[in-house]
């Protein structure tokens, strides 16, 4: 999670949930997180638990979940710090140990933010026990705002609003944003995005009023806290297990409450201060470091298997040649100009979620991109259900939970954190980090004009020492959530090597569900059953996990490997990240000024850094003898 929403296809229809009225009227008593937090807009810092009146009361969840998974609801106050605003109902699900004894029960988050739990185990429910194990309880649930469980958001009615709404005016993205007429083409939309995101927040309002303020990572936090004790009792050891965003919600979970950690795994990692302390805008260089290398893998992986496996090697198309194809199809998308919903930034999300799963998704990708190639040289797209997307491309969720919750999080909106710079940030870390996906619009892009903040948001300490051993975990290359993330988490900067353990998969893809290891299902297992590995006493890895299968029949084969740290085709951001940097101490010390016009005629005047574009300058910079400075 993550900040970038993945949209999931529901297989979820009616749920039936047991035994809601066992929690309709919740007791609140407080106790004190910890000594050392810092919530903020909080009248107290405090969690609020329930006196458990009875027992969860767990039912089969009957078609069209999986046999043997069970369901139940509980119910929370919407305002931890008010327990007069009522409470909300939380859906859960189980996959009961199969073996007995069991060892305990450990939570699941499957990121997002906005990843249903329900449908997750639903469909991952044999790979989930494969990694986890038979003799544990594996719970998870609707966060708050999701899916089954409440408050319930209103977004779009319907698919043809959301799009019309989009594209009246819709922002096009013209190439790669490494031309100049493509940076001016780009910039010259400024007002009309500013507008978009203005009626965007508007919308929300109007529509959800202060539940908006009600879906923070804090409140999720005690939700899952209250979870835990109605199974295991007050003050249980708290096990956990987060992907993505779900990261973010066990990282606030270890700095809240240290003393209180059990098992607790962590996937695909999240940067916790780029998502909680800084602009939400001043992180996508360091989310998107990995995703060309990612790509790269897949064109070369293609041109091995050939035209039978993957149709875009067609011709004995080298990697190279896929390539072209791919950039190829994202010009044809600017040039739809929005027929059907179709422009780059649709087709750059169709992509960039396909690069999650490789296992599953990257034979997909190719016949979606011979069908996209098909349809824009016929300048034909047939819209997909409802007047959406046409129905191989992903489409925005009617909503707004991803937005809802993220900008929930994120720190108050600084003044002078403008519409003009937020574009410009897109176009240096497309310049800088990832030509294809950094043009792309999404999360991080709107959180300056969404005026709803949490209730409750925590901004650190995030180095705060847990009471056991936490497991870290990170594939070689993921298209969101960058090993090096993974790596900061389990080093002495934060929880510290004697208090976690590091694993880093050879693979390419988001989590564990991007390919089975038996490595990784044997490191968890361990690691759950009371052993984790061996501390190699530095920062590295402490365990470098194969695996054992890979896409289109291809052995596994290191030379098809692209390390995105070294790799002369994939892009990677420098050392620090100049964003956050520039934002934290407002000094630009190097760069010239140059000025561009942009497509509506208007100059702008546009930091240069060597053979790179940057920050634009007007109006919030100021041209000092020393640099540049914020202002």
């Amino acid at each position: 999670m993550t900040w970038s929403r993945t949209i999931q296809s529901s297989i979820i229809g009616g749920l039936a949930l047991a035994a809601s009225a066992a929690h309709a009227t919740t007791t609140l008593i407080s106790r004190q997180i910890s000594n050392s937090t810092q919530v903020t807009n909080s009248t107290q810092t405090s969690n609020s638990t329930s006196a458990f009146q009875l027992p969860l009361v767990w039912n089969p969840c009957g078609d069209p979940f999986p046999q043997a998974l069970q369901c139940s609801s509980i119910g929370v106050p919407l305002d931890w710090t008010d327990a007069s605003k009522g409470n909300i109902t939380l859906a859960m699900i189980k996959q009961p140990a199969s073996v007995q004894p069991k060892s305990g029960t450990i939570f699941m988050n499957p990121g997002g933010p906005g990843a249903s739990g329900l449908q997750t185990v639903a469909q991952r429910q044999a790979m989930l026990v494969q990694t986890i194990g038979t003799n544990w309880d594996i719970v998870s649930w609707d966060p708050r705002g999701v899916g089954q469980s409440g408050p319930k958001l209103v977004g779009f009615a319907n698919v043809t609003d959301i799009n019309k709404f989009y594209q009246d005016p819709t922002i096009y993205q013209k190439g790669n944003l490494t031309n100049l007429d493509d940076v001016a083409f780009f910039l010259g939309q400024t007002d009309a995005y500013d507008q978009v995101l203005v009626n965007l927040d508007k919308e929300a309002v109007v529509n959800n009023g202060d539940t908006l303020k009600h879906l923070g990572t804090v409140a999720g936090v005690k939700d899952f806290v209250y979870m835990q004790e109605a199974i295991d009792g007050t003050g249980a050891d708290l096990n956990y297990f987060g992907i993505g965003y779900g990261t973010l919600l066990g990282q606030y979970i270890l700095n809240l409450y240290p003393d209180r950690i059990g098992k607790f795994i962590i996937d695909s990692v999240t940067n916790v201060e780029s998502y909680a302390v800084t602009p939400t805008i001043f992180g996508a260089d360091r989310e998107w470091a990995d995703i060309e290398a990612e790509l790269t893998q897949f064109t070369r992986m293609c041109a091995a298997a050939g035209e039978q496996s993957c149709p875009l090697a067609a011709g004995n198309a080298t990697a190279d040649d896929i390539n072209a194809t791919i950039n190829k199809a994202l010009e044809l998308a600017y040039e739809a100009k929005g027929q059907a919903g179709v422009t780059h930034n649709s087709l750059i999300e169709t992509i960039r979620q396909l690069m999650y799963y490789p296992a599953e998704s990257w034979p997909l990708l190719s016949p979606i991109l011979q069908q996209f190639l098909v349809d824009a040289q016929n300048k034909n797209f047939t819209a997909g259900p409802s007047g959406g997307l046409p129905s191989y491309m992903f489409t925005r969720d009617l909503t707004m939970t991803a937005e809802s919750i993220g900008c929930a999080d994120g720190i108050d909106n600084p003044a002078n954190l403008t519409t003009d710079i937020v574009l410009n940030e897109i176009v240096r870390t497309a310049q800088n980090v990832t030509h294809r996906f950094g043009s792309q619009l999404f999360l991080r892009n709107i959180c300056h004009k969404w005026t709803s903040r949490a209730v409750e948001r925590y901004s650190g300490p995030w180095n705060n020492k847990p009471k056991n051993v936490v497991l870290v975990i990170g594939n070689m290359a993921d298209p969101i959530t960058p090993f090096r993330d993974a790596k900061l988490l389990a080093s002495e900067k934060m929880l510290g090597g004697a208090n976690s353990r590091l694993v880093m998969a050879t693979t390419f893809g988001h989590s564990i569900f991007a390919y089975n290891s038996t490595c990784v299902n044997h490191v968890f297992q361990t690691y759950l059953n009371g052993t984790p590995p061996t501390d190699n006493g530095n920062d590295e890895p402490d365990v470098v996990c194969n695996v054992e299968t890979t896409i289109f029949g291809l052995p596994i084969n290191p030379a098809f490997n692209v390390n995105p740290s070294t790799d002369p085709d994939s892009m990677t951001p420098g050392p620090t990240d100049p964003g956050m940097t520039a934002w934290r101490l407002g000094l630009f010390s190097n760069g010239t000024i140059k000025s561009i016009s942009t497509n509506t005629g208007v100059k702008k005047d546009v930091l240069f850094f060597g053979s790179q574009w940057g920050y634009a300058v007007v109006g919030v910079v100021a041209l000092l003898s020393s640099g540049l400075v914020l202002v």
